[in-house]
């Protein structure tokens, strides 16, 4: 398996992990509430750190993609 492949099967984990946790909450409570001001505020970082690292991955994998061929080395010395 791809590295690719495993970081998005590990992170589908995560989401899922997620979702059963907040969906087993939601169950659980009675009378569900809408989120407080400080909830939100939590939820938005939350979103907010996720997006950070999604963007910091592309930056990595496009980096990691590019590759240089053996042309790249010989130019200069002809």
């Amino acid at each position: 398996m791809s590295a690719e492949k495993e970081a998005l099967t590990y992170l589908q984990d995560i989401l899922a992990i997620i979702k059963e946790t907040l969906e087993e909450e939601q169950k659980s409570r009675k009378d569900s509430r809408k989120l407080t001001q400080e909830e939100n505020k939590a939820l938005n970082s939350i979103l907010t750190k996720i997006k950070q690292v999604r963007t910091k991955l592309l930056m990595y994998l496009k980096n990691f993609r590019t590759q240089s061929s053996l042309d790249d080395f010989t130019n200069g010395r002809n």
